[in-house]
Order: C-alpha cells, then sequence, then structure tokens
C-alpha cells in the first residue's frame, strides 16, 4: 500500500481577507510564473506584529502554523511568497521562498514567522494541508531575462550565489519543477501523516507570550 500519490496543484482563487498586492514583475518574470503554475495574483499578508502569534521560529513556517492550526484552529495554506528583488537595469533578480501562512479561525490570512522589517508579505496559496494533502515546493529564482535564460532552483535563505547544481531552461519549466502535491491514503492512520504527525508540528514554536493570557504556548499545550 503506498502512502501517497503525486497529484499537481497550482494558485488558489481565493483571498483570505487580504488585499492584493502591488507588486509589478518585468513581462519575463510574469511569463515564468504563469509558467510555472503560480500566475502574478499575490496577496499581501499581514505580518504578525504583537504577542505570540507573532514570534514564530525563524525558518520554520510549516511548522509553525502546523502548530498554531492544531492549538487554535483555522487553516494552514502553504504557497509561494516573493522575499526579495536584487538588481538593477536589466537584469533583476527575485526570489521565490516556498512558505506557510495561518488562515485565522476567523479567515484572514496572517504571517506569522519571524521575518526581518516586514510588515507584509507578498504570497501566492497553492493548497490548503489537511490530513490528506500536502505538498513540497522548492525556492527559486528569476531574472528579468527569464524566458532567454530560465531559472534556477536554490537552497537557504539570502545568498543568490547559493543556486543547486540544477538550472532549468525556459522551455523545461513547469508546475511539477517547483511543486508537488501528495494525495494520502485514507486507509492509513492519520497519525503518520504529516500534518497529524505530533512531532511535526512540535518542531515549530513561538518566543512570545498570548498577550490575553501572558502563557506561552508550550503551557497552553500542557494544561490542555
Amino acid at each position: 500500500m503506498k502512502l501517497m500519490s503525486k497529484t499537481k496543484y497550482r494558485s488558489l482563487p481565493h483571498r483570505y481577507g487580504c488585499d492584493l498586492s502591488e507588486m509589478d514583475f518585468p513581462d519575463d518574470v510574469e511569463r515564468g510564473l504563469k509558467k510555472l503554475g503560480l500566475g502574478t495574483r499575490f496577496l499581501s499578508v499581514p505580518k504578525r506584529k504583537r504577542g505570540l502569534t507573532s514570534s514564530g521560529i525563524k525558518s520554520e513556517c510549516h511548522r509553525n502554523v502546523a502548530l498554531l492550526t492544531k492549538t487554535f484552529g483555522g487553516k494552514h495554506v502553504k504557497g509561494f511568497s516573493c522575499s526579495w528583488k536584487t538588481g538593477s537595469g536589466p537584469t533583476i533578480v527575485y526570489k521565490f521562498i516556498f512558505h506557510s501562512v495561518w488562515v485565522t479561525p476567523e479567515g484572514k490570512a496572517v504571517c506569522p514567522t519571524w521575518m526581518p522589517e516586514r510588515d507584509v508579505l507578498p504570497f501566492i496559496p497553492v493548497l490548503e494541508v489537511s490530513t490528506r494533502k500536502d505538498m513540497h515546493g522548492e525556492d527559486f529564482l528569476l531574472t528579468s531575462s527569464t524566458r532567454s535564460m530560465g531559472m534556477c532552483l536554490t537552497v537557504g535563505w539570502g545568498d543568490v550565489t547559493r543556486t543547486t547544481d540544477e538550472f532549468v531552461p525556459f522551455s523545461r519549466m513547469k508546475p511539477s519543477t517547483i511543486m508537488e502535491g501528495y494525495v494520502f491514503d485514507p486507509k492509513l492512520d492519520a497519525s503518520i501523516l504529516i500534518e497529524g504527525s505530533k512531532d511535526y508540528a512540535s518542531a515549530g514554536g513561538f518566543t512570545k507570550p498570548s498577550m490575553g493570557t501572558g502563557r506561552f504556548l508550550t503551557n497552553m499545550k500542557e494544561a490542555a
């Protein structure tokens, strides 16, 4: 019996209570995003600024959101954010990060994970995670000359030069280049699945206490 089967995903139409981002991309970057199945409709997701849900630990966005969803409810949405751009003139590099945001029980998408100097996050939603569906994505770079060059898959944050060995020309770019979805066998015990795993959610964490109760999330879990 297979644990999962692969499926393809593309961007979701939902806005989750957010405004649309006003980011403007060069024509070749727009073509690249559309070829990858994402399109150019980014949401402007606010970064939480105060309290427990503003203090998710760095680089653990997927687990942070899994922990919030497990504790407080709401939805875990995975997709891609535009983290930064650099360069000028004919060559501008854009980095896109595989990212998770939390949709609160009230239906509002927010980013609970620590990020430097960001009030809002341009984000394309792709999948509402459940115990039966999940996805894996790759960070990637596009440039203002994407159509003639292609894209690079990247590792880690910040350093444009830290790319994988694989360069993907424009002609080979497709949704499966950056994302794979998984549909889990419903006959399996949900406890072994990614979002159903206690270890998966517990790997996330928050450094500030609740503004309402003064308690940290670990205390809340112990009292539950």
